[in-house]
């Protein structure tokens, strides 16, 4: 598949071999992940268009890949996690591929590192949400920029007009990734006087977020998810501090890139930049720039969560790009004092060797999560048969879906007048401590029998007191 790049097949077997590791693992479900599970299994194809429980958010065309899964395969965490993993692997597998065309050896081998090991990519190709799916539409969107750049610009502006309903009603991010993408085709059409072409690609990037915006966007907002990203916007009753935010989070998008310390690589970015505009390879860097514009506009006007999270890992495709071809320029660079070359290269070397490391870490100490799949089969193979169960947490009602009403959730059963003579109560929390003060509360009423602790989760035996 890569023909002289040898090393890029085997950084791409070592990718695909971690990502089928943690899905193999099974790790067990966490709070937001389960929410999308349960919009999945519980709601129609129509209904996903949104709202969504618990104030959950996902592209349509994702949850409907999930719900075609789990229709034909069943409703297990393998089914549910499928679509990400296969994104996932998808993604490293284009991504190699540009790599290997855009840059020289040296710097595609950086390049296909830092996905092969990022250690958030890793984590999400485990999961299912729809952050793998992100990751996947930029590696393809910045393939087929690079791949037809030698077509007519016509030709490549209704290419990208026929995919854009496509990819935007699949990540919320591809409306970025089409402004960029538009940003980086203007001049061409303009100064070739597609005037037709322009308007053609214009006007589907506009009704696609439109006809998403009207059907999806709007509809699975909510205060909840607003609250939850607050930390990632601006402060505008401090306007001065605006500046500094913006270089934080775009220092912190580079660290997700490159876990655990990837915002050094922001340097080499710039220099793999500079680099392909002097090589007069403009697309790529309007491309790229122009997608961070307009998330960072976005952040401004507190529409999308611009930072070091999730919701930026759509940028990762490109933006190890140009640490890649940063890289490559870094080789070439012969300063006249030779120890300021050195420290260039540690700069690149040090982040590289850090993603790696973590990411063969983690194949023996996993990321810490609760582990609410044990604490789950525990009450599952221990309780009576008349025995309900009441929880804390979402990712109970996936795990005791089969209970039907004996299942409770939200602790409601500990208020309810009616008083079975046992109950099992599941609680998870950060700490013991968190986990205590909440059986503490339940034990007005409850007095425990017996008591069991799980990474994360206490499982409980409780009886009505006299």
């Amino acid at each position: 598949m890569f023909g002289k790049g040898a090393p890029l097949a085997w950084l791409v077997a070592l990718g695909l071999g971690l990502r089928f590791f943690h899905y193999g693992r099974n790790p067990a479900l966490w709070h937001d992940e389960a929410v999308t599970v349960l919009n999945v299994i519980r709601k129609s194809f129509g209904e996903l268009l949104g709202p969504l429980y618990a104030s959950a958010t996902g592209p349509p065309s994702f949850l409907w890949l999930q719900k075609c899964v789990t229709l034909a395969l069943g409703d297990g965490t393998y089914s549910l996690r499928l679509v990400s993993l296969l994104a996932s692997c998808a993604g490293l597998i284009v991504l190699a591929r540009s790599a290997r065309r855009m840059l020289a050896p040296a710097g595609a081998f950086a390049a296909v590192l830092l996905v092969a090991c990022s250690d958030r990519l890793l984590w999400h190709a485990a999961e299912a949400r729809h952050y793998s799916s992100d990751f996947f539409f930029g590696a393809i969107l910045l393939a087929l920029l690079f791949g037809t750049s030698a077509w007519p610009s016509e030709r490549r502006a209704f290419l990208f007009a026929a995919l854009a309903p496509i990819i935007i009603f699949s990540s919320y991010p591809g409306v970025f990734l089409y402004g960029g993408v538009f940003i980086a085709l203007w001049p061409t059409l303009q100064r070739e006087k597609r005037w037709a072409a322009t308007a053609v690609l214009g006007l589907a990037i506009v009704l696609a977020l439109a006809a998403f915006y009207f059907i999806t966007i709007r509809v699975q907002r909510s205060a909840a998810m607003d609250a939850a990203w607050v930390h990632s916007f601006p402060n505008w009753r401090r306007p001065w501090t605006v500046p500094f935010w913006a270089v934080r989070s775009t220092v912190g998008v580079f660290d997700y890139v490159a876990r655990p310390i990837g915002g050094i690589l922001i340097a080499a970015a710039l220099l793999g930049g500079v680099g392909f505009w002097r090589a007069r390879r403009h697309e790529l860097v309007v491309f790229t720039l122009g997608f961070l514009l307009l998330a960072v506009i976005a952040a401004l006007v507190k529409s999308y969560p611009y930072a070091g999270a999730r919701t930026m890992v759509f940028a990762m495709p490109a933006l190890v790009v140009m640490i890649g071809n940063g890289v490559n320029e870094l080789l070439i660079w012969r300063p006249r004092i030779r120890a300021a070359r050195i420290v260039g290269l540690l700069l690149v070397a040090i982040p590289l060797a850090a993603t790696s490391g973590l990411a063969l870490y983690r194949v023996a100490v996993p990321w810490p999560r609760a582990d609410t799949a044990a604490a789950s089969t525990y009450v599952l193979t221990h309780r009576q048969l008349d025995e309900p169960v009441t929880a804390n947490h979402w990712e109970y009602e996936y795990y005791f879906r089969g209970l039907g009403g004996e299942f409770v959730p939200e602790m409601r059963l500990l208020a309810v007048p009616v008083r079975p003579p046992r109950v099992w109560i599941v609680v998870t929390a950060g700490d013991l401590r968190a986990r205590d003060a909440l059986i503490v509360a339940a034990g007005e009423r409850w007095r425990v029998l017996e008591r069991r602790e799980f990474s994360g989760t206490s499982v409980v035996i409780a009886a009505p007191r006299p």
